[in-house]
């Protein structure tokens, strides 16, 4: 079983069909779904469709938050209630293609942790694709880790994932549990993927998400590298499989 936390801030265009995606693509894939719909202080009609998701299919839950949390506190609340052995984030914004859950799911048995990487990246514009640059490289130099993209959409294991200590709270939570999972030794694999939005109606780069980013790599620093180094000081294994 896989536990999908479904993010949403105000989603009302993409949720279902990102919702019908995900469904389609577990059917294809013989994959029992533990979906959970986090409403992240959307105010628009995103509650009242993951209402009607809730009552069209029982393997659907979701969770309210009043107020915008940020995708940080909102995957520390799925990944407590969350009852699969595997764990993927699936926004609801429908930017991972059906094919990229797709392919996630096909292959996510070979290896602890299953990553995506984009081949349309000129989908995002000059400017995202310099910053994403820069941010993996940076990744690569301080954690010695060598993935094509830190923020990929990921299958994780969720035993490990709920012995983790997680400071993040937006949007840098997906680089600190990738992180950490790989430095704890998991074995990994990547696989070739394409976006379906790119920069068409992303939030991700907000003054605030970018602040948090900063502040979360000095502390993934200090976290891996100094505090607890002992428990990081492994090194990823690679699986390579077709």
């Amino acid at each position: 079983m896989v536990t999908v936390m479904v993010p949403a801030f105000n989603e009302e265009a993409y949720l279902r069909s990102t919702v019908e995606s995900l469904i389609r693509s577990a059917t294809n894939n013989d994959v029992e779904l533990d979906v959970i719909i986090i409403n992240d202080g959307s105010t628009d009609r995103t509650q009242n469709i993951i209402r009607e998701l809730e009552s069209e299919f029982s393997f659907i839950r979701s969770i309210d938050n009043r107020k915008n949390l940020g995708l940080g506190v909102s995957l520390k609340s799925a990944v407590k209630k969350g009852i699969g052995d595997k764990f993927l984030i699936v926004g609801g914004d429908g930017d991972l293609s059906e094919e990229g859950i797709s392919t996630l799911f096909k292959h996510m048995h070979k290896a602890e942790i299953t990553s995506l990487y984009y081949l349309n990246k000129e989908k995002r514009g000059r400017f995202r694709n310099i910053l994403s640059t820069v941010y993996d490289t940076m990744y690569v130099l301080f954690f010695n880790i060598y993935i094509q993209y830190i923020n990929a959409a990921c299958v994780y294991p969720m035993d490990k994932l709920k012995q983790l200590e997680l400071n993040s709270t937006r949007f840098a939570i997906v680089a600190e549990v990738t992180v950490k999972l790989l430095r704890t030794g998991c074995t990994y694999q990547e696989y070739p993927s394409f976006m379906e939005r790119g920069a068409d109606g992303s939030s991700a780069i907000t003054l605030k998400n970018l602040f948090e980013v900063c502040l979360s790599f000095v502390r993934l620093i200090a976290d891996v590298l100094i505090i607890n180094r002992q428990k990081y000081d492994h090194r990823p294994v690679r699986i390579f499989s077709k």
